[in-house]
């Protein structure tokens, strides 16, 4: 298995992906979007103890941004929590 393979081990392309997840549902997304951060942070992390230090700051930009998407879907989850129709 590659470290840093270009493609996920699923069996549909990287649009299909993208439109899978964009669809769940907004708290759901948050979560998604919040563990997707922690392993960027901790990527980030691994990077700086390496010396790779552009990398890091890079890949700790990513996070943080990450984490503000992860803020703002919980506001959106938030506003539309009281339309959701039981499931």
């Amino acid at each position: 298995m590659e470290k840093h393979p270009t493609h996920i081990n699923i069996d549909i392309s990287p649009a299909r992906l993208a439109t899978e997840i964009s669809n769940l549902r907004y708290d759901a997304l948050a979560e998604f979007i919040g563990l997707l951060q922690q392993k960027i942070l901790a990527q980030s992390q691994e990077d700086q103890k390496r010396g790779r230090q552009k990398l890091a700051a890079e890949l700790l930009n990513v996070s943080n941004h990450l984490a503000f998407a992860e803020s703002y879907t919980e506001k959106a989850w938030e506003i539309s929590k009281p339309y959701m129709e039981e499931e």
